[in-house]
């Protein structure tokens, strides 16, 4: 396995992990384990001010859209991915923005979780609310690291795509099937 491909599965494995345990979370949520509630009685109160299809989509829709990610991340990382037919391209596309989305998304989140935690500024006066705070620090730090995995996952396929060596004529990308001359032939005059 070449340099990009072990980039390619580390860090597709690493963005795996880090949607797992944000999937794992919300599953837990939707079973009813209150893992990571300070606060028991709001928390279910806040659960009862949803009508069924928000609870919904708040708890197993995002285990779903994280599943999604993390079979879109399985793909980019699995050989087949590259290429420059145009499910490739959608693909890899599909990689660049969730990537790009998760990254800034999760990282100014955690920025702004983190800030009164390293002293950036002060803690906002008020109720903390009925989860913990390491639940904030688990949910955006996956979002981070999983969309700062999507990157270098998506960018190997687009190494992937453009081999070295000669290009017949007429071709967009060497093909990695095309043959590099051995030596040169009977006609050659030198």
């Amino acid at each position: 396995m070449g340099e990009a491909g072990h980039l390619r599965r580390v860090s597709a494995a690493v963005g795996i992990g880090a949607l797992a345990a944000y999937a794992a979370l919300k599953a837990s949520w939707a079973v009813g384990v209150d893992v990571g509630v300070r606060d028991g009685a709001r928390w279910r109160q806040m659960l009862a001010s949803l009508s069924e299809g928000e609870l919904f989509a708040a708890l197993w829709g995002t285990v779903g859209l994280d599943l999604l990610a993390i079979v879109l991340l399985l793909v980019l990382a699995s050989a087949r991915a590259g290429g420059s037919s145009l499910l490739a391209r959608l693909l890899r596309t599909a990689g660049w923005l969730a990537g790009t989305a998760l990254l800034l998304l999760g990282s100014v989140a955690l920025a702004v979780t983190l800030g009164p935690v390293i002293g950036l500024w002060p803690t906002a006066p008020g109720d903390p609310g009925p989860l913990a705070e390491w639940v904030f620090l688990l949910v955006y730090g996956s979002f981070t690291v999983a969309g700062a995995c999507y990157l270098p996952t998506t960018a190997s396929q687009r190494i992937r795509t453009t081999a070295p060596g000669p290009r017949p004529a007429g071709a967009r990308h060497a093909s990695p099937r095309v043959p590099a001359p051995i030596a040169p032939g009977p006609d050659s005059h030198s």
